[in-house]
């Protein structure tokens, strides 16, 4: 996970002000008010009004493969709460390679290009009613987004260089997954993560989320929020499906694979390296049914 530093960023807001001399006295106001916010791990700075940061309870990235641009991504997911709930405010998308503005536009109409830096391209897309958050009454959100959040990206920072921002590194941490669908090379997933008694930072961004954590196994997996990623698999990616009498590990096809996730509920972990999944082991966890989480992630 990121950590995120907050200051005030005396220097930022006085060039930030120069800069924006000529656009109007409003955004100078704004700016009288505002508190940085900043990703190490994916190389951003955000100034936001106090009203904003304020709600702010916590934030996460997650990194994998798009097909569109085929290259790495990494996605930054802001969210705030809202009565107790948290809920999605705005993405920032940091892809592997400097594109254009008009190729974002077109393959992304959604994003709003930021610019490239140190051979990454940064975006940011909005959230749209919550993105399925959980609030009965979604009028303090949508407030906040008119007064605060659509105008971010003028606001926006891109350095190019972070923890996280690696060129074509393999990465030997095994990530776990709900397995979607198998198109071609393409599999389709929905990423969690497995949290263990103790770590307290997951467990106060489950809180804020309003997942009361069981870990009457030691653990549980939890679905931050619902997505449909697409990574794509090596050529020679190796396949291991469990035998549902034994329990061993048995190296299987893509075939299997597909006729597996077609029988649903299939959670795996998988390794890759540039980007491409060359490893994938299906998992059998018997956790505890708890209100806000999947059962097995």
């Amino acid at each position: 996970m990121r950590k995120r530093r907050l200051w005030f960023a005396v220097l930022l807001l006085l060039l930030l002000t120069v800069a924006l001399t000529a656009c109007g006295q409003e955004k100078e106001v704004r700016l009288n008010n505002t508190t940085e916010y900043e990703s190490e791990n994916l190389g951003f700075s955000i100034s936001m009004d106090e009203d904003l940061f304020s709600v702010i309870v916590f934030d996460a990235y997650k990194e994998g493969y798009d097909g569109t641009l085929d290259t790495h991504k990494w996605k930054n997911t802001i969210s705030a709460e809202f009565d107790g709930v948290a809920v999605p405010l705005f993405y920032v998308n940091v892809y592997d390679g400097e594109y254009t503005e008009e190729s974002i536009t077109t393959n992304f109409p959604d994003d709003v290009y930021l610019g490239t830096a140190e051979g990454f391209t940064y975006t940011m897309t909005f959230s749209v009613d919550g993105d399925g958050a959980a609030v009965s009454d979604l009028s303090a959100y949508q407030e906040m987004m008119d007064r605060y959040v659509y105008d971010l990206p003028e606001y926006t920072i891109i350095f190019g260089y972070g923890d996280a921002l690696v060129h074509d590194a393999d990465n030997t941490e095994p990530k776990l997954a709900w397995a979607r669908a198998l198109s071609g090379r393409m599999l389709s997933i929905d990423p969690v993560v497995m949290v263990v008694d103790g770590d307290e930072e997951m467990i106060n961004q489950m809180t804020a989320a309003g997942v009361t954590p069981d870990f009457s196994y030691g653990y549980m997996i939890w679905n931050e929020q619902e997505e449909n990623a697409e990574v794509e698999m090596a050529e020679d990616a190796a396949i291991y499906l469990l035998d549902h009498t034994t329990y061993d590990f048995v190296e299987a096809t893509e075939e299997d694979l597909q006729n597996r996730i077609a029988e649903g509920d299939l959670l795996l972990s998988y390794l890759t390296e540039n980007g491409r999944i060359v490893e994938i082991y299906e998992q059998y966890l018997n956790v505890p049914v708890t209100e806000g989480a999947d059962v097995e992630e």
